[in-house]
């Protein structure tokens, strides 16, 4: 139901905004996402402008993911909330950032009641990839996604320790 009404806001937000232009709005799935497996994201225009012939669009970003075995433990990432800029028309650089909030719970036996291993950690991370549109509908990324982990940083001097890296791909829909 919460995913319901925020696509019913994003493309209200859409509505208000929309031009004749098209990449209105993007849906797509990632992988490997953060919680290694498949990422679904939904992306609406919030703001367009035009600078030097360069067309630039930022977009709220929001998905989730989910990896899990039987008997075994579940992996998901949710929500996954926040923007990414587009520098392009049908091919370019995108950046952005977003937080999210990854739980894992684990069981490592077929005992009944509360599983073994809880872990709830929050993020906050950055994309930077390139971008393509191909023909009117189809959207490919190929983004680095550093992410960084809010809860219990290993080491309070090196926060290098409590980054994670990532490379991933996108396949979409965009209209």
């Amino acid at each position: 139901m919460r995913f319901l009404i925020i696509i019913i806001i994003l493309f209200q937000i859409h509505s208000a905004f929309s031009d004749e232009l098209n990449n209105d709005v993007n849906i797509y799935w990632t992988f490997p996402s953060k919680s290694f497996a498949l990422e679904l994201n939904l992306e609406c225009k919030v703001f367009e402008y035009e600078t030097f012939g360069i067309r630039n669009r930022t977009y709220l970003k929001y998905g989730s993911s989910m990896l899990g075995f039987p008997n075994f433990g579940v992996i998901y990432s949710f929500p996954m909330i926040g923007f990414t800029h587009f520098i392009g028309t049908t091919e370019g650089l995108e950046i952005g950032a977003n937080y999210f909030r990854r739980r894992a719970i684990g069981s490592y036996n077929n005992e009944k009641g509360e599983p073994h291993n809880k872990k709830n950690e929050q993020h906050i991370g950055f994309e930077i990839g390139y971008r393509e549109y191909y023909n009117k509908y189809l959207m490919i990324r190929y983004t680095f996604n550093p992410f960084y982990n809010l809860d219990n940083p290993k080491d309070n001097f090196n926060i290098f320790r409590s980054f994670y890296i990532l490379m991933s791909i996108s396949v979409g829909y965009s209209f």
